[in-house]
């Protein structure tokens, strides 16, 4: 089964002028838009550096405090096909 996801990037502009920092956010569902709790996501910087997090029961996830920059977004959840995005 495919892994459909929706992210949502958003990015505070008074977070980042205030404080250099923004948040990722991002909600994980089936092909029928069903959530996936428990999908591993896992968040690439630039230098390589990983974060990683796990959705929650209603296949939100978040990640806080970063620096602006581009990502490598993976999601990986058992009996579905992987997920990958810049």
């Amino acid at each position: 089964m495919k892994l459909a996801t929706v992210l949502l990037a958003i990015l505070f502009a008074t977070n980042v002028f205030a404080q250099g920092t923004t948040s990722i956010m991002g909600a994980v569902g089936d092909e029928r838009g069903a959530a996936v709790p428990g999908a591993l996501v896992i968040l690439t910087f630039e230098s390589g550096t990983q974060l990683s997090t796990r959705t929650d029961v209603r296949g939100i996830f978040q990640f806080n405090n970063l620096k602006p920059g581009a990502y490598l977004i993976e999601i990986k959840a058992p009996g579905f096909s992987g997920f990958t995005s810049e």
